[in-house]
């Protein structure tokens, strides 16, 4: 195996993927795991290593899934003793609740079909990324249960996490691709698709940064897992309205909407609500990096609820009501 970046550029791949966040690593799992002998995958990523991950890193890496209640939860988690599974409530989240769910947060905009697949394949998928992406599934306890009376109440349909959050899913599965043949490079920029002369995608220009020249990557097949556009400024305000460039990026710097703009060009269809109305964004600390998360802190910068005081938000306009009187701390962020 080439390790020099631009022998591993000059080669054909079978499967290329752009972008290292969760849905990279799991792609490149299911490529890497579907026949015998196993595809060639090569990932690759503009950000440098030291920001692998895109924004699943900054997230607390809680996954929602149907599933059948406690009993089928139980054989594939890691830190209930027994001693312990006698002192848990946790009911049945079916795949018309995690479907009543979807409409409900949506107003009744997702697309029916498009959720029922996803709903519909999630409590598999969850077994799945166990057994090949070797997932180290817990119960949320500190996110999504209270104990009252000596006894644990699960809430809601996000009870599944791994340990460290974010940080450790992305590490795992970094592993597990490389572990199957996967190869990982960063710090190579996707500048456009490449295509031929009947103008289907044959691979990917790209650009390695810090002078390291240009190059075309050659794949039988491209999968994008990189489209993201929320740390660009002006792609917010373009889509968005102008008051989202004010907003902070919770995440990656790294999502500027290269690869989106790209696949427009070349007249893809775009769907989806990309307006300010149905973008992921809660209150913020408004000490936060306004252009890029943080890597330590990740998702600790959320101001969800004040202890000591009460908070309002009224049309953007944050209160906060109690004995302190400090100013105000919070703004919105954009999370993805």
């Amino acid at each position: 195996m080439a390790t020099n970046v631009h022998d591993l550029l000059d080669k054909h791949w079978d499967i290329l993927i752009l972008g290292s966040g969760t849905a990279a690593p799991i792609t490149a799992l299911s490529a890497l795991t579907s026949t015998s002998p196993p595809p060639c995958v090569l990932l690759i990523d503009k950000a440098p290593a030291a920001w692998a991950g895109g924004n699943g890193y900054f997230t607390a890496a809680a996954y929602r899934t149907a599933h059948p209640g406690l009993s089928g939860l139980l054989p594939i988690v890691s830190n209930v003793p027994p001693e312990l599974a006698g002192k848990i409530d946790l009911a049945a989240y079916t795949e018309d609740d995690f479907l009543g769910d979807l409409d409900r947060v949506t107003g009744g905009r997702s697309d029916r079909a498009l959720g029922e697949a996803v709903v519909g394949a999630s409590w598999e998928t969850v077994k799945w990324l166990k057994e090949v992406g070797k997932v180290d599934w817990q119960l949320s306890f500190r996110r999504q249960a209270y104990e009252v009376d000596g006894r644990w109440s699960f809430w809601g349909g996000l009870c599944l996490t791994v340990p460290d959050g974010g940080k450790g899913l992305v590490k795992g599965f970094r592993e597990r691709v490389e572990e199957l043949g996967g190869v990982i490079v960063h710090g190579v920029a996707w500048r456009e698709l490449a295509t031929d002369e009947k103008g289907r995608v044959v691979g990917v220009n790209v650009e390695v940064v810090d002078g390291g020249g240009e190059a075309k990557v050659k794949a039988g097949s491209v999968v994008m897992c990189a489209c993201g556009f929320e740390a660009s400024r002006e792609l917010r305000g373009e889509w968005m309205s102008d008051g989202w460039k004010a907003a902070h990026v919770r995440r990656t710097p790294h999502n500027t909407g290269d690869m989106l703009l790209a696949s427009r060009k070349l007249g893809v269809k775009l769907v989806g609500d990309f307006s300010g109305s149905s973008c992921h964004s809660v209150a913020w600390d408004a000490d936060s990096p306004a252009d890029g998360g943080d890597r330590e802190k990740t998702n600790e910068f959320t101001k969800s609820g004040y202890p000591q005081h009460a908070g309002l938000m009224i049309s953007g306009l944050i209160c906060r009501l109690g004995l302190d009187m400090k100013p105000p701390r919070t703004l919105l962020h954009l999370a993805h």
